[in-house]
C-alpha cells in the first residue's frame, strides 16, 4: 500500500484499488476483488487486473497519477506524495498486469495548462458587462426594493451608488486581468506525462 493525498493506493493479486481508509489490514486486501470492494469505504475505487487500460504519471508539481480502466469503469486519479511513490504505483500496476506496457510521453496543451484561468476571465468579463448594464440603468433611482429579490436589488443599488458604471468596469477589468495574468503564467509551465498503455 502506498500513501497518497487523501488515502492509499494498493495492489492485490486480482486488482488495483484506492481507499480513503488508511488502516486496512494487509491480509484483508491481499486477495481484494469486486466482491470485497465494500472494504474500501465510501469513496473506494477498484479496477480488476484484466480491466486496467493504462497508467498515466505526470511529472507535475503534485505527481498526478491516473490509472484508467477499459470501458466505463472506475478510473483512479491520485496525487502521490513524491516521484518515488508515483513510480512505485506504476511499478505495482505493471507487476499486476504482467507487462511493462507501451510508453508514450505527452506534453499538456495550452487549454490544459491555462483553461481554468481563461474560463474565469471570460466569466468575469461577462458578469462585469451585466453588472455595468444594470448599474447604468439604475442611474439615480431610489432603493425601493420589495419582493422576493429585494436583497439582490439593494446589493446592486449599493454597488451602483458606490462604484458607478465606470468603477464597475474598472473593478471587473482588474479581476479579469488577474485571471488573464494567471493564464499567462500557467501557459509557461510545462510538464511531461508518461502514459503506460496495456
Amino acid at each position: 500500500m502506498i500513501e497518497v493525498n487523501g488515502g492509499i493506493v494498493g495492489v492485490s493479486d486480482r486488482a488495483v484499488y484506492f481507499s480513503t481508509q488508511k488502516n486496512l489490514a494487509p491480509q484483508a486486501v491481499a486477495t481484494l476483488g469486486k466482491k470485497e470492494k465494500a472494504l474500501l469505504g465510501e469513496h473506494g475505487r477498484l479496477i480488476e487486473k484484466d480491466k486496467v487500460a493504462s497508467v498515466q504519471a505526470a511529472k507535475d508539481a503534485r505527481f498526478t497519477t491516473v490509472i484508467t480502466a477499459k470501458g466505463l469503469g472506475d478510473d483512479i486519479g491520485v496525487h502521490a506524495m513524491s516521484e518515488a511513490a508515483q513510480m512505485r504505483i506504476v511499478g505495482n500496476v505493471q507487476a499486476l498486469v504482467g507487462k511493462a506496457g507501451k510508453v508514450d510521453k505527452v506534453q499538456p496543451g495550452l487549454l490544459q495548462r491555462s483553461g481554468k484561468s481563461l474560463f474565469f476571465a471570460v466569466v468575469t468579463l461577462v458578469l462585469t458587462g451585466l453588472v455595468y448594464s444594470i448599474v447604468s440603468s439604475i442611474g439615480n433611482a431610489s432603493a425601493q426594493a420589495t419582493g422576493r429579490h429585494a436583497g439582490k436589488e439593494k446589493l446592486l443599488y449599493s454597488i451602483g451608488s458606490t462604484l458607478g458604471p465606470k468603477g464597475t468596469l474598472v473593478v471587473g477589468g482588474l479581476i479579469a486581468a488577474l485571471f488573464l495574468f494567471s493564464a499567462y503564467k500557467n501557459s509557461k509551465k510545462s510538464w511531461t506525462t508518461e502514459r503506460y498503455s496495456f
